[in-house]
């Protein structure tokens, strides 16, 4: 009754009103005549008019949306106020004192504007977050209209902190051999975390998903991760769904996590399911690693790694991969000389292929009266590669006989066989993993050659230190026996 004691309430509940030289706050009444502009916020009604008089005032239209929001005001001070609003949550920027933008320009935060609400109120941070609430209105400033929002009550801003769930972008899950048993099927573990939260963290596939989740008693395709005072953190076990087609080069999926108020968090699934295996093997290495294993997809034709994780062998040089042990046949690797690519139809190892390295062998240089030749079968020469089967001759010079041969790798003898003796010039021994010397020491002894019917036998043939008794001589059936000393050419 605006002839009487008016009640001033705020947008939310019905009117609000000034007097042209006057501002009033909410509770104040107003008593006489007031003259007023009137601005409509419908919200939603639809209200079609609104007359006063001396007895009263009236709005027609709709009741929808009631009680109607309806702002009467004048101009004052160059300001028309208007609905009470939930903005909802909005960041806010300190430089400007602004929470959002829109097409009036701005939505800027008044704690001390109109209502004058400023006790109880937190201290803005800026890119802080909050619940705002608030009384909207319209001011006017060189010719600029620019819609504001001051708080009716203190509680119209209150800090809020935005749920957040962080977890990795993409996932990749282990691959299976097909017709692997399905509980020797490996998982994958995404890690999940989130703060601020309200409820727990959902965690669903996409639709027709090639992939499973554990919930913790089955493999299914939604499963949580249980918020507690704001946070969770927890991992989510997935793994491909059993059976599928080895045919296909890869599967992929979605795990979309959600929780309240949270912006949703999608993580992309992938994976496939392996035809047969490509293992490398070290083919008795000593050093080093072999390549990864890589799992394939039914003939699919693989590059062959080369030596990558520097896999050695002592006394060898690596040059390789064979499909056998015995490093024959076509050899695979990335060189130019190598096959580069191999077409895996089933579970296949190569082994690497080994080629003896090659060592020298020398001979002591105060080695005195004979000589000992190094031969590899007919051949001399002067190294050998690892394994092989090397030949030593022994020459001593005349009235000389071999006493003793050594082979040495460094400090270490090389086993020489047969055991060295007078009557025997021709020795062996297998090249080791490096280089060798050649030590032999030759001493005067008297050759004994036994002539059977004037014939030596060299059977029979004996070697003794001067000064030294003959011993025992071969016993025959018959026969003339001669001994001489073919060195000195005088019959015994």
């Amino acid at each position: 009754d605006l002839t009487s004691n008016v009640y001033v309430t705020d947008g939310q509940y019905g009117l609000q009103i000034y007097q042209s030289s006057h501002g009033f706050s909410a509770g104040d009444h107003l008593s006489g005549t007031v003259t007023c502009k009137v601005q409509l916020y419908n919200n939603g009604a639809e209200l079609t008019g609104i007359t006063s008089s001396t007895t009263g005032l009236t709005v027609t239209g709709s009741t929808v949306g009631t009680p109607y929001q309806i702002a009467l005001s004048n101009e004052v001070n160059g300001r028309y106020f208007g609905s009470y609003v939930d903005l909802g949550v909005l960041t806010y920027n300190s430089s400007s004192q602004t929470f959002v933008k829109d097409n009036n320009n701005s939505i800027s935060y008044n704690a001390s504007d109109y209502f004058g609400v400023s006790s109880g109120l937190p201290t803005m941070t800026n890119n802080q977050t909050y619940k705002v609430k608030g009384v909207v209105y319209y001011s006017i400033t060189s010719n600029t209209l620019y819609r504001r929002i001051a708080p009716r009550v203190a509680s119209d801003i209150e800090k809020y902190d935005q749920p957040v769930i962080s977890a990795a972008s993409s996932l990749t899950v282990p691959s299976y051999v097909q017709g692997t048993p399905e509980e020797s099927i490996t998982d994958a573990t995404l890690s999940v975390t989130g703060s601020h939260l309200q409820e727990d963290i959902t965690c669903t596939l996409n639709e027709n998903s090639n992939f499973v989740l554990w919930n913790g008693t089955t493999w299914t395709n939604t499963t949580t991760i249980t918020e507690s005072e704001g946070n969770a953190s927890g991992s989510i076990r997935i793994r491909l769904k059993k059976d599928l087609d080895y045919n296909a080069t890869a599967y992929a999926g979605t795990i979309t996590l959600t929780s309240h108020e949270a912006d949703n968090v999608v993580v992309n699934v992938s994976g496939s399911v392996v035809y047969a295996i490509l293992t490398y093997n070290g083919n008795g290495s000593d050093g080093g690693d072999v390549p990864s294993t890589v799992n394939c997809t039914y003939n699919q034709s693989v590059t062959v790694a080369g030596n990558t994780n520097s896999l050695t062998k002592t006394g060898y040089n690596y040059g390789g991969w064979s499909l056998n042990v015995e490093g024959t046949g076509t050899v695979y690797g990335p060189e130019e000389s190598q096959t580069h690519n191999i077409s895996v139809t089933e579970n296949t190892t190569l082994y690497a292929k080994w080629n003896a390295a090659s060592y020298n062998i020398t001979k002591d240089e105060d080695m005195a009266h004979g000589d000992v030749i190094v031969k590899l079968g007919d051949e001399v020469v002067t190294s050998a590669t690892t394994g092989a089967t090397v030949t030593l001759v022994t020459n001593p010079d005349a009235d000389y006989v071999i006493e003793t041969l050594t082979v040495k790798k460094g400090e270490d003898n090389v086993a020489v066989s047969p055991a060295v003796d007078p009557a025997v010039n021709t020795y062996t021994f297998e090249m080791p993993a490096g280089a060798v010397k050649v030590y032999a020491t030759f001493k005067t002894a008297w050759r004994v050659e036994f002539s059977v019917n004037g014939t030596v036998d060299p059977s029979l043939t004996m070697f003794v230190n001067s000064g030294s008794a003959l011993g025992s001589v071969p016993s025959l059936d018959a026969g003339e026996i001669e001994i001489g000393r073919a060195s000195c050419r005088e019959r015994v």
